[in-house]
């Protein structure tokens, strides 16, 4: 082993690999499992981030996408209307004469299956009538009302109080351009 010493191996380890990359007994390291807390933060930051933008659009499409069954209800309604009417040759403003079932104490009130709209029928007179779906429940923070008249003329309407979903006009009126806000 003496000779070993002398030509800088000791005990098979070569010396100048340990001197050139100063590793010794104390200072080897192992590797390291798991992450670091800057890791761990950058990963939180990120999830952050992506669920900030995701949840607010997410939302909204679910709002969107009960808008259907507001023009299906209106759709239904009108039919039934048009059906009383080619009968009585005149049009009722009561949702029991239409068997649908009016809301409690409203007689001109009907609730959507779901629950997420009211239709209400308004007319001036037993000649005319329109219908509007006006969002409740957990479909309240949608604003968008639509409206379906006798001559079978589609609107949707945003509350003045409220952001316009299509134009930027005071009055939030879309005028008869359809459901499509």
């Amino acid at each position: 082993m003496g000779t070993m010493a002398i030509h800088g191996h000791l005990a098979g380890i070569d010396m100048r690999y340990v001197h050139e990359h100063k590793y010794t007994a104390n200072t080897m390291k192992r590797p390291q499992k798991g992450f670091s807390l800057i890791e761990l933060m950058v990963a939180v930051a990120i999830v952050a981030i992506i669920a900030a933008v995701a949840i607010p659009s997410y939302a909204s499409f679910q709002l969107k996408s009960k808008r259907s069954e507001a023009k299906t209800a209106l759709l239904d309604v009108s039919a039934r209307l048009e059906q009383y009417y080619s009968e009585n040759k005149e049009y009722t403003l009561l949702m029991s004469d239409l068997k649908l079932p009016a809301k409690s104490g409203v007689t001109k009130t009907t609730v959507t299956s779901n629950g997420y709209y009211e239709i209400t029928l308004e007319g001036s007179s037993l000649s005319t009538y329109y219908l509007e779906a006006t969002p409740k429940g957990k479909q309240a923070s949608d604003k968008v009302i639509f409206i379906l008249d006798d001559d079978g003329e589609k609107f949707h309407y945003t509350p003045p109080d409220t952001k316009p979903v299509t134009d930027n006009s005071d009055s939030g009126y879309t005028g008869p351009n359809g459901w499509d806000p």
